[in-house]
């Protein structure tokens, strides 16, 4: 059964796993698609050398998971830096998806 596609656009919070585990992982990176995806052609790459963080947009996490999931993809261990850096990715969009549906104090 095939991956469904999620545009970064239309993704919700209950999409992000709450931690690495393999099959959600790839299942999640692989929810994106950067041929077609609406917000792919505006982002700043994120660095494979190091974690992301709050000022990293959404786009550019997907982005890094995507290709985490491509590297991790060509072996057959599990890099403990690659699950930290899934883990703590995991937890930057949470928060962000969070504070995109927060009304904003006045």
């Amino acid at each position: 059964m095939p991956i469904p596609i999620i545009d970064t656009q239309y993704f919700h919070l209950l999409q992000i796993p709450n931690k690495y585990q393999h099959q959600s992982f790839v299942q999640f990176a692989l929810s994106f698609d950067p041929r077609t995806d609406t917000m792919a052609n505006n982002f700043q790459q994120i660095p494979l050398n190091r974690f992301p963080t709050q000022d990293d947009s959404i786009i550019a996490i997907r982005v890094y998971l995507y290709s985490i999931q491509r590297i991790m993809n060509q072996h057959t261990n599990e890099d403990t830096y690659f699950i930290e850096a899934i883990n703590q990715s995991y937890k930057i969009l949470k928060e962000k998806k969070i504070e995109s549906v927060l009304p904003l104090s006045i």
